[in-house]
């Protein structure tokens, strides 16, 4: 088929208003890679999880981790890629299509979750409109868009958005639905009926909510089933529970009204509550009107994912994502099964179904795009190269980078050039084929007889779990299938030479190593692991029984003639192991050392160790001689995954960034640059990887993706961070020169606090403070301290209905006393206080931050009349409505555009923490103090840092 194509781009390329789009791949069409770009550093994007989808006919938009795919579908058997959007600022957790354009919502760790409006009236050409809208919190679930409104689920209940000027959406209302969902995304679903009803299942509940309504605006619980999917056709709504039951929920007739159309008489609903056995059958879902169930089928599904509706004929992702059914639902309490076949081997933990025109497209979290006609069910297609899944560990060789995707399979990516990555080919099990199966970039499957020592006769998935490349040889350690060797001569074709099949399981995400024919690696049980590899074909694990055996082992790096071993004991103590490899099959421990901090991640380079994990800091340690390890200050603050080295720069992965970090003698890390990179939702903790090799890099992002680019002396004259100095090669120097300082201090930092807070911390310790007071005051006393005043102008001021400033200057003493007289005259007298009696925060209304974000804007303008680069902090207590931390969101967001640094201090144990994160915007800026003792120790700590060059 001769389809349009897209204008092919190299790299980065915006049209202006517009959404750009990477060109296909020419040789086997493949989606083009999104390229993230940043002051001439740039790292392509692909793969990641296939989250949603949605069809404006001939164009499906599929949701693959931080980006949008887009196929055309015109051939349902054949979904054609097209292209793919610039990286979004977090995973595509759902999207819908309302009158021409697509609403999509993202993750969000800095700035928090965003709703991104796309024009798609000319579905070959996207075109971004307005601003993202701020969503509150980091978590969205599903989305769905009708009547004018979009309806979004997030961790706090749901929420309503105005876009009936779709290039102006705006923020509505958060409403609850019980349960809070914690950090990750939501199996939650929705759909909206012809009348404006908007049904939401959620995994505690069943819930409406009346989009037509002009009433005040009100979500109905229907009933706390366990809801896991939910579709409507015409009057019917077909709900999908967790237990894999299927409801079917119709209007009630209304007999005052003459109702004449197919509802169910309310005189039968005690009939059908009876043969149901229950006794909600029945419940109000907006403007008085009433629904009822007419169909209750257990047993339905087994585990449903997804439903859609069309026509007359009811979709199913069920079985975790491995099937596909379809059925004809003519008479709704009895759908008849028309067709079912195998979708996908590996389960998914989320999929989604859209159906428009004459296709149904599916999105499978971790097997990708399948696509159908409405009229042949049956017959599945899929793109014709394998989307790359979320990635557990990935091996970067030269130009190519092995990536282990779990029961996804092993996918074999070329970089040759990184900004445009492309998968060469894979390993799979594919459905409808037994055991592992070669899939090319042209989709084709070869016969599994030419799959020389394929070792499986099953329709088992492996799980892939780490690699390591040795030339042309990939070794890939599985879960429960042993250790396989993988000849990738060519990419198209992997052939598994050699199967060890009593080796235990390595551990997930580990390193594996290499050396004249020996593999190091961990094991499930953070055992050392030894394999003696030399005749692929004849692998044999090596057991040493004349040594004990090396534990709690998590990460092991190579350098020179030693084997170093890092792990954890516990929660809260790291190891360092080193073992001389003398012996390559029976390396011997020659020193050991332990850390206060446990560590999973270890990278080695010029006699020195680098650790990171999952609690914060990065540990350093000096080995000249390797027996003897001296720790390093190393470097704090951080919640790293694995550390890549390239010279003296230390690149460390962080939740939504890569920093870039400068070695000196001394063993301190200084950071230099950082480059803002989507978040996955789940990589908060040390789960991101960095691999380097040949001057490229790759960032692993899990379910948002796989990021890749060029090293500073790397194979293009662009380095990609033109802040990290360039470093001859070798051990680093005795001493190294400071970077240049990358900020000036602000002209102006401004400090606005809770007048709530203030009332109750009155100056001193009288009125309701008590030791609040005294603690707040000598908070503020401390914040000042920490600047220097005699070049920067301080300013403090307090917020509740309204913004005041309490004083403006150079001078400490004349703002403090400022500060305290103004506490003194705003504390209410209160007789009986008991002294050293900490008031609640809860006997006055908290304060409207944004506008306190006014004062701070007010106060940094002077008399300039905008406000100039500086730093606001804020200081808050207590938790506010949704409605007024979507407006304080809003407002820090518009203050940092312009330039200005929010920090955002909360205190207390009931701190809210995620507002401090998305008023900062990024989690250096967002500190917690646990109670009022702890506020001093902080607010120094944050005038320090809002007006040094370090952190700024």
């Amino acid at each position: 088929m001769n389809q349009p194509r897209l204008p092919c781009r190299r790299g980065l390329a915006v049209a202006a208003g517009g959404l750009a789009l990477a060109c296909a791949g020419a040789a086997f069409r493949t989606p083009g890679p999104a390229v993230a770009e940043d002051r001439g550093r740039a790292f392509a994007q692909t793969g990641g999880a296939t989250t949603a989808v949605a069809i404006q006919p001939p164009i499906a938009f599929v949701g693959i981790g931080a980006s949008i795919a887009l196929f055309d579908v015109s051939d349902a058997g054949r979904p054609d890629a097209l292209g793919t959007t610039l990286p979004l600022p977090g995973v595509a957790e759902d999207m819908a299509i309302h009158d021409g354009h697509l609403f999509v919502a993202t993750l969000g760790a800095g700035d928090g979750a965003r709703l991104h409006v796309f024009d798609v009236r000319r579905p070959r050409e996207p075109v971004a409109v307005g601003a993202p809208l701020p969503l509150p919190g980091e978590v969205v679930g599903a989305v769905a868009a009708g009547f004018g409104h979009v309806v979004v689920t997030t961790a706090g209940g749901v929420v309503r958005a105005d876009v009936k000027d779709p290039a102006r959406p705006r923020f509505a209302a958060e409403l609850p639905t019980g349960a809070p969902l914690g950090r990750r995304p939501s199996a939650a679903d929705i759909a909206i009926a012809p009348d404006g009803i908007a049904w939401i299942a959620r995994p505690w509940g069943l819930y409406t909510l009346d989009l037509a309504d002009p009433s005040p605006w009100a979500v109905a619980e229907i009933h706390r089933r366990a809801a896991r999917a939910v579709a409507t056709l015409g009057p019917d709504t077909y709900v999908a529970l967790d237990d894999g039951g299927l409801e079917v929920w119709r209007p009630m007739l209304d007999r005052d009204a003459n109702d004449a159309t197919d509802g169910v008489d309310p005189a039968d609903v005690a009939t059908i509550a009876a043969a149901s056995r229950r006794s909600d059958v029945a419940a109000a879902t907006g403007r008085g009107a009433r629904r009822t169930v007419v169909a209750t089928l257990p047993g339905f599904a087994s585990a449903p994912r997804a439903i859609a509706a069309h026509g007359d004929t009811l979709y199913v992702v069920d079985d975790g994502g491995r099937r596909w059914r379809a059925f004809r639902v003519d008479a709704p309490a009895a759908p008849v099964l028309v067709a079912e076949t195998p979708a996908a081997l590996q389960t998914s933990a989320r999929a989604a179904v859209a159906v428009a025109g004459e296709v149904v497209g599916v999105a499978l979290e971790r097997a990708g795009l399948v696509t159908a006609a409405v009229d042949i069910p049956a017959r599945l297609g899929r793109p014709a190269v394998p989307v790359l899944p979320p990635v557990l560990h990935a091996s970067l060789a030269g130009r190519r980078l092995h990536a282990s995707a779990e029961t996804a399979g092993l996918f074999v990516v070329d970089v040759d050039d990184p900004r445009l990555p492309r998968v060469a080919g894979a390993l799979q099990a594919v459905a409808g084929h037994e055991g592992l199966v070669a899939v090319d970039p042209a989709g084709r499957v070869p016969d599994l007889r030419a799959v020389d020592g394929n070792p499986y006769g099953n329709r088992h998935a492996v799980a892939f779990r780490s690699t390591v490349a040795v030339d042309d040889l990939v070794f890939a350690c599985t879960a429960q299938d042993g250790l396989l060797a993988i000849d990738v001569t060519t990419a198209a074709h992997p052939v598994i030479v050699g199967h060890l099949s009593d080796m235990p399981a390595c551990h997930p995400g580990t390193d594996m190593l290499h050396r004249a024919g020996v593999l190091y690696l961990t094991t499930d049980d953070r055992k050392l692991a030894v394999v003696d590899v030399g005749a692929p074909a004849a692998m044999r694990w090596v057991v040493d029984d004349s040594a004990p055996p090396v534990v709690d082992v998590m990460a092991l790096a190579l350098d020179g003639e030693h084997l170093y071993a890092a792990g954890y004991s516990g929660l809260t103590t790291g190891v360092l192991h080193v073992l001389s490899t003398s012996d390559p099959l029976r390396p011997r421990r020659v020193a050991s050392t332990s850390f206060p901090q446990a560590f999973t991640k270890l990278a080695v380079a010029y006699r020195r160790a680098y650790l990171s994990g999952k609690f914060g800091s990065v540990g350093v340690v000096d080995f000249a001689p390797p027996a003897t390890l001296l720790q390093r200050p190393g470097h704090d603050g951080i919640v790293a995954g694995r550390l890549g080295i390239i010279d003296t720069l230390v690149y460390a992965a962080q939740a939504d960034r890569l920093d870039t970090l400068l070695t000196s003698s001394a063993g301190t890390l200084l950071p230099v640059d950082r480059l803002a990179l989507p978040w996955s939702g789940d990589d908060r903790i040390g789960e991101s990887d960095v691999q380097v090799d040949a001057g490229r890099m790759a960032v692993l992002r899990s379910r948002a993706g796989l990021f890749t680019g060029v090293g500073p002396d790397g194979i293009t004259d662009a380095p990609p961070f033109a802040a990290a100095p360039r470093t001859p090669a070798g051990p680093p120097p005795a001493t190294a020169a400071p970077p240049a300082a990358i900020c000036q201090p602000p002209a102006r930092v401004v400090l606005v606090a809770d007048a709530a807070a203030g009332r109750s911390w009155s100056a001193g310790g009288v009125g309701n403070g008590g030791v609040a007071g005294a603690a707040l005051g000598a908070a503020i006393r401390a914040f000042v301290g920490a600047i220097d005043v005699g070049r920067i102008e301080v300013g403090l001021g307090t917020f509740d209905d309204q913004g005041m400033l309490v004083g403006m200057g150079r001078d400490a003493g004349d703002l403090v006393a400022a500060w305290e007289a103004a506490a003194t005259a705003e504390a209410p007298a209160t007789a009986g206080a008991q002294p050293g009696a900490d008031a609640p925060t809860a006997s006055a209304p908290a304060g409207r931050v944004d506008l306190g974000l006014d004062l701070a804007e007010v106060a940094l303008s002077g008399t300039e009349g905008a406000a100039t680069e500086g730093a606001a902090v804020v200081v808050s207590v207590g938790r506010r409505d949704p409605a007024d931390k979507a407006r304080a969101i809003a407002r820090a967001a518009e203050l940092r555009a312009a330039g200005v640094a929010v920090y955002a201090v909360v205190v207390g144990p009931d701190a809210d923490t995620s507002l401090a994160d998305h008023l900062a915007g990024a989690p250096d800026r967002a500190r917690v103090a646990a109670d009022h003792a702890a506020l001093a120790g902080v607010l120094q700590d944050v005038g320090a840092a809002a007006t040094g060059c370090a952190e700024r």
